[in-house]
């Protein structure tokens, strides 16, 4: 009789080894799961945020490059009279030495 006592104290014991090691299980995979849906959401928020960066520089990269095109409009405007007014004084110059001959 002692031994079908002790036999099922063993179980019980056994029992709520179990029970609570399954309620730690669960414990553990709630927090596993928490964890891993904030390091998701971390990652999501890091990558939009790179996103963000690299749609800013490129925006800016097009501005520049839009100024220095700008420029260089102005530079061949500005060397295109240079050559025109370089011609004319040539020109010039050309009809004086003919008329002072």
């Amino acid at each position: 009789m002692e031994s079908a006592q002790q036999a099922l104290r063993s179980k019980s014991t056994v029992d709520e080894h179990e029970a609570t090691q399954e309620a730690l299980q669960s414990k553990y995979d709630a927090l596993l799961a928490s964890e891993t849906a904030n390091a998701e959401e971390a990652a999501l928020a890091l990558a939009a945020e790179k996103d963000a960066r690299i749609r800013a520089e490129s925006e800016r990269v097009s501005e520049h490059e839009a100024q220095a095109a700008k420029h260089m409009e102005a530079l061949t405007q500005v060397t295109a009279q240079s050559g025109t007014m370089v011609e004319s004084l040539q020109s010039s110059m050309e009809a004086s030495e003919a008329a002072a001959k």
